[in-house]
């Protein structure tokens, strides 16, 4: 099974994170690349972009800051629910 995570901030990242350390086959998305810093030594696909992270991925989490990201992430011309 793929799980995708979008959104590695306060909430997102801790709750990432302990999904990697069990070993799942996490793939990963942050629009700011700094809080990928988390998952140095994790074995996770750090995704480039929000269509990459949830390509063939059976479970989507996301835990984004505000309505207007979710908007921009999930329903923007490139966004994720076109990809899914």
């Amino acid at each position: 099974m793929k799980i995708a995570f979008i959104g590695l901030g306060i909430m997102g990242g801790n709750m990432a994170s302990h999904l990697a350390k069990n070993n799942l086959n996490l793939s990963v998305y942050n629009r700011t690349p700094k809080n990928f810093e988390t998952f140095g030594n994790l074995n996770v696909t750090i995704a480039d972009s929000v269509q990459n992270a949830i390509k063939d991925a059976d479970i989507v989490f996301s835990m984004l800051s505000t309505p207007q990201v979710v908007e921009a992430i999930f329903f923007g011309e490139e966004g994720a629910l076109n990809s899914m």
